[in-house]
């Protein structure tokens, strides 16, 4: 193992690289829960989600000696784990559903104050907004809902997205571009019909 406290993807993979189960070990605590986030919305039912989850740090194990280093490691890693949703999928002649989504993990556009911070009587209007835009980014197409996420839930940059749904960068941000339209469109519809 590394002497440092925070050791970097890089230096861990080359450790795993060299049969360190440990500083796998690292990577896994590191990433498992963001790979079952990503994973939740492409399979059918949590238990689906933490198999292919599982399944993908398997695989992840046994090709890392092929691992170049040409990616990060975890937009590799997120490219197995949406491989073997498609995989668990298409084996069981099935479609990914809908999961709910915590829109409070990152706010949909980043505009919705905290809840605690608001006065008592804008704190139903608050949980009301919350809950009409995680039925908007429900109602999605799945290919917009999915690069939504990643982008503005997860977090991930637009070239990250690209690599792990093999669509050019271009797409990536039409398809959130959209999705935000979309939202915005939902959300003033209900607004306007009260």
């Amino acid at each position: 193992m590394p002497k440092r406290s925070n050791p970097t993807d890089a230096e861990l993979v080359r450790l795993a690289q060299k049969g360190d189960q440990g500083a796998f070990n690292l990577l896994y605590e590191k990433y498992y829960g963001r790979v079952l986030d990503l994973v939740r919305y492409r399979v059918s039912t949590p238990q689906d989600a933490e198999d292919v989850a599982q399944e993908t740090f398997v695989k992840a194990w046994a090709s890392l000696p092929r691992f170049r280093g040409e990616a990060k490691f975890y937009t590799w890693l997120y490219r197995i784990a949406a491989n073997t949703a498609i995989n668990m999928n298409t084996s069981e002649g099935r479609k990914a559903t809908g999961n709910t989504i915590d829109v409070e993990d990152g706010d949909v556009f980043d505009t919705m104050p905290d809840k605690e911070y608001l006065e008592p009587g804008m704190q139903l209007e608050h949980e009301e907004l919350v809950r009409r835009s995680q039925a908007a980014i429900e109602n999605l197409p799945s290919t917009l809902k999915e690069t939504f996420i990643m982008a503005v839930v997860k977090g991930l940059s637009y070239e990250e997205i690209s690599v792990i749904t093999k669509t050019p960068d271009g797409t990536v941000r039409s398809r959130i571009h959209r999705a935000r339209e979309a939202i915005a469109k939902e959300l003033n519809r209900v607004t306007e019909s009260q």
